[in-house]
């Protein structure tokens, strides 16, 4: 399935998981963006050619969405006495 003028469909960032149709989950980093271009992972998930654009504006998106997953916990210790 393509877009009415039978472009690809356009790859975007859905941090929500929200919006309908299929969907494919990437880690939060740039590698495993290059990886599933490389080897063909996006087009296989989605099913069909997809338009990527800018993989470097995508992988920005990508790790933005995912910045408050990736960042660590600061605890306070607990004193149970």
């Amino acid at each position: 399935m393509g877009s009415p003028d039978g472009a690809a469909p356009r790859i975007r960032v859905d941090a929500a998981a929200s919006a309908p149709g299929r969907g494919a989950w990437l880690h939060p980093d740039a590698r495993c963006l290059d990886l599933a271009l490389r080897r063909g992972g996006l087009a296989r998930s989605f099913r069909g050619p997809v338009e990527v654009g800018s993989p470097d504006e995508l992988a920005r998106h990508l790790e933005a969405a995912h910045a408050p997953l990736t960042q660590k916990r600061v605890e306070e210790p607990m004193d149970i006495r």
